[in-house]
């Protein structure tokens, strides 16, 4: 509360106040997704109440949903997923309005086939995650059409493959990094993960070296020298196996500065010490998988064999 979260969020608030981002937050939670949502809304808000306690019910939700937006104002990131506890509540409030829209229009003699038409067509005016490769309807026919035996993609890792990639993120890499440690080395080695990609912990079952499971604090600005000094301290009392170097990952609004992990070894001398006794075994999209050398464990553990 009072190191990471200052500097963090001060990384996105160079210029702006609370007021206006609040806004942007609002409108986007309220609008930016999904327009049956917001009509739903817009509904609740200018007909009367069903039930005596229906205002005091959406002032509540209001409340609740206020509270996260403000949160979501205070990182100043507004990233799809910071909205994932609003979203359900606005649904919820949206859903009211349109019950209450729907009841009023059966009883016009076409206003079922009217608002079952105009549901039909509010349903398509949405957006999704940023940075996907398809749009939602293509993903929603590839899931489909797999669930069916029809398509393309002869097994779900394929379909997996093509549809979890968004940003830099890949979850087919992780997947085949994994494997490729699982395949490659011993159940009881220890791997370290210099990246932002700590799943690649959980699929390879691979016991973790740190207690850091991504690198934001060893890069941002205002805990790096603090945290670097944790992560070396664990790498020399459990000393990995297997180190893993993500290129490519560049975020600035988290980590302030344009460098990815490879290139912050170059400010960070005791990682990239330690790095130098390892070598690399290979290269998997845009990770460096290096192994401890036969000399480096010889040297630290005279008793063990070479071929480990």
């Amino acid at each position: 509360m009072f190191e990471f979260t200052p500097g963090y969020t001060q990384l996105s608030w160079t210029q702006g106040s609370v007021l206006p981002r609040f806004y942007y937050a609002l409108n986007e939670a309220f609008f930016g997704f999904s327009a049956l949502a917001a009509l739903g809304v817009l509904a609740l808000i200018a007909l009367p109440p069903m039930h005596s306690r229906q205002r005091e019910a959406t002032l509540v939700l209001s409340g609740v949903i206020a509270m996260q937006l403000l949160g979501v104002v205070m990182q100043g990131k507004f990233f799809q997923y910071h909205y994932a506890a609003t979203l359900p509540l606005i649904a919820v409030l949206g859903g009211l309005g349109l019950f209450q829209l729907w009841r009023r229009s059966t009883g016009l003699r076409w206003g079922p086939v009217a608002a079952a038409l105009g549901a039909a067509v509010l349903l398509t005016l949405q957006s999704g995650v940023n940075d996907l490769s398809e749009s939602f309807w293509q993903r929603s026919w590839d899931r489909m059409s797999f669930s069916l035996g029809l398509g393309d993609f002869e097994s779900r890792k394929a379909l997996n493959a093509e549809l979890y990639q968004v940003a830099d993120y890949n979850l087919d890499a992780d997947r085949r990094v994994a494997e490729y440690l699982k395949n490659n080395s011993q159940a009881a080695d220890r791997l370290f993960v210099w990246g932002f990609e700590p799943a690649i912990y959980w699929m390879s079952e691979r016991t973790p070296a740190s207690r850091f499971i991504y690198n934001v604090a060893q890069r941002a600005p205002w805990e790096s020298e603090h945290a670097r000094g944790l992560l070396m301290r664990d790498l020399e009392t459990s000393p990995p196996d297997w180190i893993v170097v993500q290129h490519n990952d560049v975020f600035f609004v988290v980590t302030g500065d344009s460098l990815d992990s490879r290139a912050v070894l170059a400010t960070f001398a005791e990682l990239d010490a330690v790095l130098g006794q390892f070598e690399r075994v290979t290269r998997i999209e845009d990770f460096d998988l290096y192994r401890r050398s036969a000399a480096a464990v010889t040297d630290a553990h005279p008793s063990l064999s070479l071929g480990r």
